[in-house]
């Protein structure tokens, strides 16, 4: 048979057989509809204020723009790279550790402005 992925990606083959289905895309569109999903599924609003979701989905964002280069990088599709990368935090968003870590994120004045509104 054929050999096993090595263990680094072991979501890969489901990626692969999406990649096949579909047809290549701006990477920045997929960040953009998984921040609207986030935004306007208001899943937040259970837990945190918007000025601290803005603070997380920001984090986050930058997080999974920085992975999904690196798989770009090592020949992905940009676009699947982008999605694989949004799956990695959105997993890590899951654990009770992002939780503490959201709650120590620093929240500038400008964030509580944009909140106060």
């Amino acid at each position: 048979g054929t050999r096993p992925r090595p263990p680094s990606r072991p979501w890969a083959d489901a990626f692969d057989r999406a990649e096949k289905r579909g047809r290549a895309s701006d990477p920045r569109s997929v960040y953009a509809d998984w921040i609207a999903d986030e935004l306007w599924s208001l899943r937040w609003a259970e837990e945190l204020s918007f000025a601290r979701f803005q603070v997380d989905v920001t984090t986050r964002f930058v997080i999974a723009e920085d992975i999904g280069r690196r798989l770009a990088a090592s020949g992905l599709r940009p676009d699947r790279a982008a999605a694989e990368a949004v799956s990695i935090v959105e997993a890590v968003a899951e654990s009770d550790h992002w939780s503490e870590v959201v709650e120590l994120m620093k929240i500038d004045d400008a964030s509580r402005a944009v909140a106060a509104e």
